[in-house]
């Protein structure tokens, strides 16, 4: 029997273990380099000869491998592309897998084709689904029959090509073909649920992984992305019992206990949250959605370095994650660490230039190290980009009244107002800038207002003033002895 060819990283030797069981309990022969070569072999003479003479060659790709900077698997992919080119284009030969959320590299293949021309299989988005996509390409003359080759063509050509290019409506139109050809298709029920999820219907999407389930009660999958579905919804306790659905059926989901885990850090058990994000990162080393759930989770426990850490371990599995460096830069800020905040901000921005909350946290740092000019500027850019952002009009209202000009920070505290009538903050900041304009009644409105929202407007008068007699020796201002009492703390 031919046998055929599995290119793969290491790191990722546990999943690869799996996929060659599956293939070899099929009747499938597979070669892998560990197991393959005899004693006394020159190892790369003998990978040269497997991948020639082998009757398919699959390619794992992995975020493992985009991210090395040097592998044997680049050899053999060396090796394989010329084979490739001799070979009948109507016959399969190269196989790309994708085993995670990674990307394929664009090797050139002649004839002005590339390794993304080829139509690869996402093993980690559907499992079964994917086997059996293989399976079938490996084994075209034992798969299914006509009728059934051509839903899986179909539901091949949903996955694959719509819903990468984010034509959300033609992949569910796709799928619903598949079903209506199949309406025992388990996977394109999964993946129409899923699309329906990415659309937010969600309630179409519980339908179609109920039915998935019907069809397979001992899918993991199916539990674990009705449980995601849930917690987009707040539905905290059906989420969970679907999250340990999953866990049970498939001790070694990591998705199942990263999931459960985001969902602890949503009802705030943290250390729940900690737990499951712990053992998400032991079975998926690469999971940055695990890395950065627990840094939010060690965050709200004060655990600013741990919380660091992990934002940083995000960065480095995704350099493009604006949402890591905003954290990152958040716990930094916590820290007094002004200048890493800033170069953190600066990458945020640099991703997301329209993203307005960053400016808008970037302006509150230099207006923490005194640099108004550059608050402003932010402040500025965060309202140009959200017209209705209330927290960056009351972070400049902040920066002109340290300026000294109260008409302007009235403006802007009014104009925060108006967005938010429930800004507290902006009450109060806007109470202080009219007592320093006399206006006594507006004192009154404003500082009471703040009061009964919660602020407690001494702290917040003593942070700039020692006490009334201070603001009336600095200013020349004589306080109405109701507003004086009011920021001693006195009742009426």
């Amino acid at each position: 029997m031919q046998h055929g060819f599995i290119s793969y990283m290491h790191k990722n030797q546990d999943i690869v273990d799996k996929f060659y069981e599956k293939l070899t309990s099929r009747g499938i022969k597979v070669w892998l380099d560990r197991d393959d070569i005899a004693p006394g072999s020159f190892w790369k003479d003998a990978i040269r000869k497997a991948i020639q003479e082998g009757a398919f060659f699959i390619a794992c790709f992995s975020k493992a491998y985009n991210q090395s900077d040097k592998t044997y698997m680049n050899e053999e992919l060396r090796i394989a592309i010329p084979e490739l080119r001799q070979r009948h284009r109507d016959r399969a030969w190269f196989i790309p897998v994708k085993l995670d959320r990674c990307k394929i590299p664009d090797w050139n293949i002649g004839a002005g084709e590339t390794l993304h021309d080829i139509q690869h299989i996402k093993l980690y988005k559907d499992w079964d689904a994917g086997i059996q996509e293989i399976i079938n390409t490996i084994q075209p003359e034992t798969s299914e029959p006509q009728n059934s080759r051509l839903t899986n063509w179909i539901y091949q050509q949903t996955t694959q090509h719509l819903l990468e290019a984010g034509q959300i409506d033609a992949a569910i139109e796709g799928y619903s073909h598949v079903l209506d050809l199949d309406p025992r298709h388990f996977s394109a029920y999964i993946n129409r649920g899923i699309t329906y999820q990415e659309r937010g219907e969600f309630e179409e999407s519980i339908n179609d992984l109920n039915r998935a389930i019907e069809l397979n009660p001992n899918e993991a999958n199916a539990y674990m992305d009705r449980g995601v579905v849930y917690l987009k919804k707040g539905e905290f306790d059906l989420a969970i019992e679907d999250f340990n659905k999953a866990i049970e059926l498939n001790p070694n989901d990591s998705g199942a206990y990263s999931n459960r885990g985001a969902l602890y850090g949503e009802r705030g058990e943290f250390e729940k949250s900690i737990n499951d994000l712990i053992r998400a990162i032991e079975l998926n080393p690469n999971d940055d959605y695990a890395y950065m759930n627990r840094g939010i989770a060690y965050m709200e426990k004060n655990e600013l370095y741990l919380a660091i850490e992990d934002y940083t371990k995000v960065i480095q599995i995704n350099p493009n994650d604006a949402g890591a460096y905003m954290w990152r830069a958040s716990a930094y800020s916590i820290k007094g660490k002004f200048d890493l905040t800033i170069e953190d901000f600066n990458r945020v921005i640099q991703l997301s230039p329209h993203y307005a909350e960053a400016y808008n946290n970037r302006g509150a740092v230099y207006t923490a190290k005194g640099e108004t000019s550059r608050a402003i500027e932010d402040f500025d850019r965060a309202i140009q980009l959200n017209p209705d952002h209330a927290k960056a009009y009351n972070n400049r209202g902040v920066v002109y009244a340290a300026k000294g000009e109260s008409n302007r920070a009235i403006e802007d505290f009014d104009r925060a107002i108006q967005l938010n009538p429930d800004y507290a903050e902006a009450y109060n900041n806007r109470g202080k800038e009219h007592l320093l304009l006399k206006e006594w009644e507006k004192v009154r409105i404003d500082l009471n207002t703040a009061k009964n929202m919660g602020i407690n407007i001494v702290t917040s008068f003593h942070s700039k003033y020692a006490g009334v007699e201070d603001l009336e020796q600095k200013t020349g201002i004589q306080l109405p002895k109701d507003i004086a009492d009011l920021l001693k703390g006195h009742e009426k």
